[in-house]
């Protein structure tokens, strides 16, 4: 159910850090709530400024709570949102690297389960905080980091 392209694995356009310097920089300050402003909706806003691909769209209708949530992850045949979340990226062909060599724009699945991604400094990630508003993080709450190719 997670849409997979069949032609070629997505990769950030040649304007990424521009696209993804805007978005972030439009980014509203609303209050947090599923499927309209939490982790995933940001994520996958982020991702689809800088390749053009938006890997939410088979899921934004799809839940507004935890309930639905849950309905999707088994729906998907996945152990949890975790688990589904990491087989989403890499189907896409993103590729999962170590911390340590974590880059501008990469995606970070944070400590408690949130995603966020490496700021344009490459110094922090940029994640939306309990109340759903965009927040500097310390890089040490990244326990996975995902890439994708430029063009």
């Amino acid at each position: 159910m997670s849409h997979v392209p069949y032609t070629a694995t997505v990769k950030k356009k040649t304007d990424w850090a521009t696209a993804l310097a805007a978005y972030l920089q439009c980014y509203q300050k609303t209050d947090f709530q599923y499927g309209i402003n939490d982790c995933c909706v940001f994520v996958g806003g982020a991702i689809k400024a800088m390749t053009d691909c938006d890997l939410m769209a088979p899921y934004y209708t799809r839940y507004k709570d935890i309930d639905s949530i849950q309905k999707i992850v088994g729906d998907e045949k996945a152990p949890c949102l975790t688990a589904l979340i990491r087989r989403t990226l890499q189907e896409w062909g993103f590729t999962l690297r170590p911390v340590p060599f974590a880059t501008r724009g990469d995606i970070v699945l944070m400590d408690e389960g949130a995603l966020g991604l490496v700021d344009l400094n490459g110094r922090h990630i940029k994640a939306l905080d309990e109340h759903g508003h965009l927040s500097v993080m310390p890089m040490a709450r990244a326990r996975f980091i995902w890439t994708c190719e430029e063009v």
